[in-house]
C-alpha cells in the first residue's frame, strides 16, 4: 500500500513537472508568434510610429475636434426626437423639439462642412509640400 502511495505521488509529482515545462516552453512559442502577427496586423492598417510634421499633427487634431463635433450634432438630433415623441400632444414641448432637431440638423451641416474644408486644405496642403520637397 505505501509503495503504491509512492508511486502515484512520483508520478504525479513527475507529470506536473513536465507540464510545467511544456507550458514554459509554449508560452515561449506563442509569444514570438503573437508579437509577429500584431506586427503583421500594424503593418496592414498602415500603422506607422514615424514622426509626423506640425502640419499632419494639427490637422489630426481638427479631425478628431470635428468628428465630435459631428457625435454632439447627431446626439443632440436624438434628443430632439425622443422630446418630440414625448411631448404627448403638448404643442410648447412640440415647437422646443422642432427648433432642437433644426438647429441640430444645421450644425451637423456645418460640422460636415467643415469637416471637407479641413481634408480638401490639409490634403492640398501635403500635395504641396510633397510637390515642394521633391523639387518639381
Amino acid at each position: 500500500m505505501k509503495y503504491k502511495l509512492i508511486s502515484a505521488t512520483s508520478y504525479l509529482i513527475v507529470f506536473i513537472v513536465l507540464i510545467s515545462v511544456i507550458s514554459i516552453s509554449i508560452d515561449f512559442a506563442y509569444s514570438a508568434s503573437v508579437s509577429q502577427l500584431l506586427k503583421d496586423t500594424g503593418d496592414a492598417a498602415l500603422y506607422d510610429t514615424s514622426a509626423t510634421d506640425p502640419a499632419t499633427l494639427v490637422g489630426g487634431i481638427i479631425k478628431v475636434f470635428i468628428s465630435f463635433l459631428g457625435v454632439f450634432f447627431v446626439g443632440l438630433t436624438i434628443y430632439g426626437g425622443f422630446l418630440w415623441m414625448s411631448a404627448r400632444g403638448d404643442s410648447e414641448k412640440a415647437e422646443k423639439a422642432k427648433g432642437i432637431i433644426k438647429d441640430a440638423v444645421i450644425g451637423l451641416i456645418i460640422a460636415i462642412s467643415a469637416y471637407a474644408i479641413a481634408y480638401f486644405v490639409l490634403y492640398s496642403l501635403s500635395q504641396y509640400a510633397s510637390q515642394s520637397a521633391s523639387g518639381f
